[in-house]
């Protein structure tokens, strides 16, 4: 299915007691989506911008002390339910993404939700009376990962140690990543800092406990193609941030100085 001709860049949005001053559009898809209460199947369009999120109160003030750089993540109902064409339900997915961003609050690795509104498309709107849903979030530092496999090695392994940093306390919120791609992975060189984003795809286990955390290094950086499949070394499980990261940093200088052994 084909997107269709649409965009929200340079509109002002109200949604509530907050405006959103919509900035340049990063990415748009379209996803096929599973809905609840037995509604079947629809297509959903994704357009995700840069925004400018202020209230009210300040718009006609001083609106640059109170402005947020945001993300804007905008997911419209394309085609009616398969089994209930007349639901207004939102997907499930919707719903996942609001939940894991909610549960991630406390998560300084990951964006932080500002924002979300679900209504009814209106008459003029892509399907009138289907639901469209915006999710705001803070805007973090840095660029995903696209360039990573074009890095000098030495920033490799920065942002190897950071997303480790990073990953673990994702982890600790009882999160899992469901895609695994260097684009879910923002990474800020001044700050030496990775973010993970896009949480659609991410599964909660509230059940989990602080001392349920584990990780092996070399496995998760396989997994996020941060490594390639011929360095994974056997497995090896830390409980604690600190050893696993250490214990890392000692590899990549002992496998640095192997290097410069055979030059």
């Amino acid at each position: 299915m084909t997107c269709p001709a649409r965009k929200l860049t340079g509109l002002t949005l109200n949604l509530g007691e907050v405006i959103l001053l919509v900035g340049t559009r990063l990415s748009l898809k379209v996803r096929n989506q599973h809905g609840p209460d037995c509604a079947g199947e629809t297509w959903e369009q994704h357009e995700v911008y840069e925004a400018m999120q202020t209230t009210k109160a300040t718009l006609s003030e001083q609106p640059e002390l109170n402005e947020i750089p945001a993300i804007l993540k905008v997911k419209t109902q394309l085609v009616p339910w398969s089994n209930k064409p007349d639901s207004c339900l939102c997907s499930e997915e919707i719903w996942n993404e609001i939940r894991n961003l909610e549960a991630a609050e406390k998560c300084e690795s990951t964006p932080k939700l500002l924002n979300y509104h679900i209504k009814r498309q209106g008459d003029g709107d892509i399907l009138p009376g289907g639901y469209i849903a915006y999710i705001v979030m803070n805007k973090v530092t840095g660029e995903n990962l696209e360039r990573y496999r074009r890095m000098e090695k030495k920033e490799q392994h920065q942002v190897q140690i950071a997303f480790l940093d990073a990953l673990w306390d994702f982890r600790a919120c009882h999160l899992r990543h469901g895609d695994p791609r260097l684009e879910n992975v923002i990474w800020d060189p001044d700050l030496q800092k990775c973010y993970i984003v896009d949480l659609e795809d991410v599964e909660h286990d509230s059940t989990r406990k602080p001392e349920d955390i584990c990780l092996d290094p070399w496995e998760h950086l396989g997994y996020w193609g941060l490594i390639g499949n011929d360095q994974v070394r056997d497995p090896e499980l830390f409980y604690s941030k600190d050893a696993m990261i250490q214990s890392y940093q000692e590899q990549l200088e002992h496998s640095a100085g192997e290097s410069k052994e055979h030059k």
